[in-house]
Parts: C-alpha cells; structure tokens; sequence
C-alpha cells in the first residue's frame, strides 16, 4: 500500500465502501477519524480502538459537524492528512422529476450537495488555519457517480448532485492549491458491495440495474469494492502530490 498520512477521516464510515476502507486502512494509519449517520454495525470493531475518535454526525447540519470537526483538531495533532466524503444517501425513489416528491429532492440535496459544502468548509476552515505556517499536506476524497456525465433516469436530482459535487472538486481545488491541499472526486459505475444491510427492494434494484449496466462496459463486469479502495488509498497517499481537481471515472470501459 502507497504510505498514508498520520491522520486519516471518513465522512460515511458505516456505508458499504467507508466501512470496507476503514477496515483497508486501520492498519497504516496513526489515527482514524470515523463519522457515521446513525448506525455503526460495519464499524463497531473499529471504533472501540483506542487510536479510532467516532462520531455520530448528521452531515446537514453544519453547526454540529463544525464542533465535532473542531473537536477532532484540538484531540489530535494533526500533519498530513486523509479526508474521504461518503455520502451515503441514495436515489431511492426512482421517479420521474415530475413525480419526485420536493420532500425527496430537498433531502437528496441538503446530504449530496450540501452535505459536501459543510464536509469541505468545516475541515478547511480547521486545515486552512494550520497550513499558513507548515507544509504539511492534505489530500481530500469525495464520493461521485458517473451519473454526473450520462444522467440518470428517474433519478434526475441525485444525479445533478453528483454533477455540481464534481464541479465544486475543481473549483475548490483552485482556491486551496496554494496550501498544499488536493482534492478529488471518484465517479465510479455500479461497484459490488455487500448487501447483507441493504432492504429487499433496493437490493432487487441493484440487481437489476448493475445488469443493465453489465452490457456498457468493454469489461462486461463491475467494479469490486477493493478497486474503489484501492483508488481512493492512492489518491490520498502521500505519493500523490500533484493529481488535483479532478474527475476520475471508474466504469470499466463505459462511455
């Protein structure tokens, strides 16, 4: 594995990839920094180690994700640094826009698109601060989809938040280049999970929409949860000094 930073946190902890890459990851790092939603049944041997800070967090909330990640920096001195966003909630409708509920839209945007500003704006505004006067360096993951480049039918607002998460990732990472900060985005196809904690409705979903999506691919497969890991483990490694501001597409081969 590519050498990590001291310091390494993901946002979506308990989520099938942010579960699986903590568990990657535990073992290279000095300290793990975990936020989940509300459960933390694929995390629970994680965050009673002594090196793992947990907190339970609800990402639209900014004023609670800001004294949690405050608390993380007064806890913890921090040098080089891992940041993963994991938003976990998901297109679950499945409805034309014309019949998506406002309710639906407005949830998918507070956690997809504004969930991302706070995630960003309570970290750098912490990173920021402590970078003015040291070179340490910052590498920052979120989660896309590659419904940002080819839509999503019935899931128009799910895949418009994945679109401006990926525009956000390039203008931000020009504002913060200059302190040592890079910040990705992963837009992956389908990916293979585990779905032992999914419902029975969304696991029928996936089902038939990953072979649907089979018949795109040059692989005619999908992605295995460990490729995903393995791509975020790289760009937030300390070999990756210079890959910034990008959209990374993982879909074997789909156009």
């Amino acid at each position: 594995m590519m050498k990590q930073p001291d310091t390494y946190m993901i946002y979506g902890a308990n989520s099938s990839i942010g579960s699986e890459l903590a568990k990657k990851i535990f073992p290279e790092v000095q300290n793990l920094i975990l936020f989940y939603h509300n459960k933390t049944e694929r995390i629970g041997d994680l965050i009673s180690n002594s090196k793992v800070l947990s907190y339970q967090s609800d990402i639209k909330n900014f004023n609670d994700f800001k004294e949690k990640i405050n608390d993380v920096f007064i806890k913890k001195e921090i040098m080089n640094l891992a940041a993963v966003f994991l938003p976990a909630i998901r297109s679950y409708d499945h409805k034309p826009l014309v019949d998506t509920s406002l309710e639906i839209t407005q949830e998918i945007i507070e956690v997809n698109l504004l969930g991302v500003v706070h995630f960003l704006k309570g970290l750098l505004q912490n990173r920021l601060h402590e970078s003015q006067n040291c070179n340490f360096q910052t590498n920052i993951v979120l989660l896309g989809s590659n419904v940002s480049r080819i839509g999503l039918k019935n899931g128009s607002i799910y895949s418009a938040t994945k679109a401006a998460m990926a525009n956000l990732t390039r203008s931000v990472a020009m504002e913060v280049g200059k302190a040592n900060i890079l910040i990705n985005t992963i837009s992956p196809g389908p990916v293979e999970t585990d779905n032992s904690y999914f419902l029975k409705d969304y696991i029928r979903f996936r089902e038939e929409y990953f072979e649907t999506q089979k018949a795109f691919t040059s692989l005619k497969k999908i992605a295995s949860i460990n490729e995903i890991c393995s791509l975020i483990c790289f760009l937030t490694s300390l070999d990756n000094t210079h890959i910034t501001g990008e959209e990374i597409f993982v879909t074997g081969g789909a156009l």
